[in-house]
């Protein structure tokens, strides 16, 4: 299978002071500095159930190295799943608040979750949120999460395997911040300060 694959620039031991990298790194293999080399990966694009054409995934797709252009920054931020309550009232409130001020320093704000891409359209449509400033993006089967290392397990939470929660920025390809997130409210602010 293809994958989205990690070339790990230091490893944790070797982190320098300083680093704009935080977040827990016991299994993880995404770093700053890591360059995305995308193969095959696919996500779909928030939308409505569409009553008169098609639906099928193929029809939908959107090849994740599109997110990832050597020519485009890209700021994404992971939550677990729509609908819930941290992600709801504190996680995406913090990027609406800091939307525009995050598109001013980069092409795009994602919003990536597993899930299905018509459970984020009403999501966002729900939360009232401008789907132009802030692209909900679905990891349908979690094969992206999967690649890249950022599965959890929220089973006890009624969720099963999602994503964790977690934020990145991505420059031409590389990531040159990332964190597994511990205050929801305040990653938009976080994000922000790594543009």
């Amino acid at each position: 299978a293809t994958r989205i694959m990690f070339r790990v620039a230091a490893k944790r031991a070797a982190e320098a002071p300083g680093s704009r990298v935080t977040g827990e790194w016991s299994r993880r293999s995404i770093t700053s500095g890591s360059c995305l080399a995308t193969e095959g990966l696919e996500v779909q694009a928030a939308r409505p159930w569409d009553q008169v054409g098609s639906n099928a995934a193929v029809d939908h797709v959107e090849a994740a190295a599109s997110l990832f252009a050597a020519d485009r920054k890209v700021a994404l931020f992971a939550v677990p799943a729509p609908f819930t309550g941290t992600c709801t009232n504190e996680h995406v409130p913090g990027f609406v608040a800091n939307a525009d001020a995050i598109l001013a320093k980069c092409d795009e704000l994602i919003c990536f979750s597993v899930s299905c891409p018509y459970a984020n359209d009403g999501w966002a449509k729900a939360m009232g949120v401008d789907q132009s400033k802030i692209k909900f993006v679905s990891d349908v089967d979690g094969s992206v999460s999967k690649a890249w290392d950022v599965t959890k397990d929220y089973s006890g939470d009624s969720l099963g395997i999602r994503s964790e929660r977690f934020s990145m920025v991505v420059d031409g390809g590389v990531v040159t911040s990332f964190q597994v997130v511990d205050d929801a409210a305040k990653d938009g602010e976080w994000v922000l300060s790594q543009l």
